[in-house]
């Protein structure tokens, strides 16, 4: 049940990706992106995080701080314990 909420999760944020947050990628031009695993460095330059890897945090929750990447177009968020999506996520669509 936890694992198909992920799916579902994973999904609204590519769907998300595509149309609430800054410019959408080719394949190859994101996979030349760094990817992020850090929230706390990725803080240091939002701008610039476009791929942002949070699997195997042991998050709950999807962190709010995530709204200060407005070109995120990856994220990554299995193998966490995830049950809900917050009320922040209206705010991209």
């Amino acid at each position: 049940m936890i694992m198909k909420k992920i799916q579902i999760l994973i999904a609204f944020f590519c769907l998300i990706s595509m149309t609430a947050f800054g410019q959408a990628w080719s394949d190859v031009q994101l996979a030349e992106k760094p990817v992020f695993t850090s929230i706390e460095e990725a803080l240091k330059t939002p701008d610039a995080v476009y791929r942002l890897n949070l699997s195997e945090q042991n998050l709950t929750e999807i962190p709010e701080s995530i709204t200060a990447f407005t070109d995120l177009n990856e994220l990554i968020l299995s193998k966490n314990d995830l049950t809900s999506l917050p009320a922040f996520i209206c705010d991209f669509v």
